[in-house]
């Protein structure tokens, strides 16, 4: 059963909004292209995984996708948890063509005998590692964890995994079930590690600790807040700069009229800026015509909120903020 589906990346919804808000010439607009590319590429890679995964048994396997966790010094981000009543299979998924040789030596993956890449068994390795720490600080019983690599693009040919030892560890994308089968046969006779009710607890303990990233423009683009423009964009001619008005949001360019444009707005600024807001930010953001208006549309989203009316503080919550 899938207890947590795959949604697009968020690093995916950073990137688009910084787009829609800069000026059309930006020099920074092809490194944007560029990482844009790279994480729809893996963003695909990981939908073509789903669909083998959805084709397991449901009553065995319990499936979290996209879980990120906190192991006490750093975060670890898992394409794929799956979760049974014996061990626990992390599954991650790599979008790559061409041909792949696995350098066990040097702990790197080789594209068409040039291009280089972190060696994605040895991710898996440390991944495995992780969780186990994150299991033992959330005093959970020691369970077997297992790791695999599933190579999603089929204009890949593995030439070479030089490390007999991990050589299981690798498959194609349409062999991910028949692997998983395999290593679930090799637990066969192995005692259970979680009951029913343990095995659910466990799934609720990932959610409630999973934490959606976060990115900082500057660090990562160096593109200044001063570049950003503000703005409510129009939801079908995508116009930025809708005129409020009545309640309503209406847009200077097609002459259409919306009452939820400002979620958009708002999600973009949840993505660029965080999560918290206060009117002040709200009005500026998405230029309200004055405070009073902003506070009436921005008390109508029921958020919490901490602190005295004039410097009170907003918590966005991305649930909320979904059309």
């Amino acid at each position: 059963m899938i207890h947590k589906e795959r949604t697009k990346p968020r690093i995916l919804l950073f990137n688009e909004a910084i787009l829609g808000r800069i000026h059309p010439n930006h020099p920074k607009i092809p490194f944007i292209l560029d990482s844009i590319s790279r994480h729809e590429a893996g963003y695909a890679g990981e939908r073509k995984l789903d669909y083998y995964l959805e084709q397991l048994p449901q009553h065995y396997y319990n499936i979290l996708n996209d879980l990120r966790l906190h192991n006490g010094h750093t975060f670890f981000q898992l394409d794929s948890v799956l979760l049974t009543f014996k061990y626990i299979l992390l599954v991650d998924s790599k979008n790559i063509a061409g041909k792949l040789n696995f350098d066990h030596q040097f702990d790197q993956l080789i594209q068409n005998d040039e291009t280089t890449y972190e060696n994605p068994l040895l991710q898996g390795k440390l991944h495995a590692r992780d969780m186990q720490q994150w299991l033992l600080t959330h005093q959970i019983p020691l369970v077997p964890i297992e790791y695999l690599v599933v190579l999603t693009n089929k204009n890949c040919l593995i030439q070479s995994v030089d490390d007999p030892a991990t050589q299981f560890r690798v498959c194609r994308g349409r062999s991910v079930i028949g692997r998983i089968e395999g290593m679930t046969n090799q637990y066969a006779n192995a005692p259970i590690v979680f009951t029913s009710e343990q095995c659910q607890r466990l799934i609720e303990l990932f959610l409630e600790k999973h934490i959606d990233p976060t990115y900082d423009i500057e660090k990562i683009h160096n593109i200044s807040r001063s570049e950003i423009k503000p703005g409510v964009h129009f939801p079908t001619c995508q116009h930025l700069g809708c005129i409020y008005k009545r309640g309503k949001w209406i847009c200077p360019k097609c002459g259409c009229e919306s009452d939820r444009a400002h979620l958009k707005a708002l999600r973009d600024y949840y993505l660029l800026y965080g999560p918290s807001i206060t009117n002040q930010q709200f009005c500026e953001f998405l230029q309200f015509p004055s405070m009073d208006l902003s506070y009436k549309k921005l008390i109508s989203l029921n958020l919490p909120s901490t602190g005295p009316k004039k410097t009170r503080i907003y918590q966005l919550s991305w649930d909320i903020l979904q059309e």
